[in-house]
């Protein structure tokens, strides 16, 4: 069984990197990306009024371009911690909520983000599933929906 502990989880923003990052070890630390990745990141100047921030930073040499996004309404992320360090398979697993966000940073290799990152696109999904799913009423087909 796979049990979740909520409790006051702070705000926190998560920055989401094209890479996979590999730690091994029983004591492996979060990485601590307020002291070597954050201070990196700068705000690149905006090149039309309306368009959203960009931001620039590198990570092991490599540039990356990131903009924040924010979660759909009504969502809400969390970071999870394993509560007990269990190791094997899921059942009996614990997990404790550390932070939650209503918002995260991307990032993209090089190019700036757009609008057909996958990222992106996944936080319209769920305003698409709600319309897809909402049942239309039989007797008018002028209604609005719930959505």
């Amino acid at each position: 069984m796979i049990s979740l502990k909520l409790g006051a989880a702070s705000e926190v923003t998560p920055h989401l990197l094209p890479c996979k990052v590999e730690a091994g070890g029983e004591a492996c630390s979060p990485a601590r990306v307020e002291d070597f990745f954050t201070p990196t990141i700068r705000e690149e100047p905006q090149t039309a009024p309306s368009s959203e921030k960009v931001y620039s930073a590198s990570f092991r040499g490599r540039p990356l371009r990131g903009s924040d996004i924010t979660l759909p309404e009504g969502f809400t992320g969390i970071v999870m911690n394993d509560a007990r360090q269990s190791q094997g398979n899921a059942e009996g697993k614990e997990f404790e909520v550390t932070r939650q966000f209503s918002h995260l940073r991307y990032w993209n290799l090089q190019t700036p983000p757009t609008a057909d990152d996958r990222v992106t696109q996944a936080m319209t999904w769920p305003q698409l599933a709600c319309s897809l799913h909402t049942p239309l009423p039989v007797s008018s087909t002028n209604s609005t929906n719930s959505c």
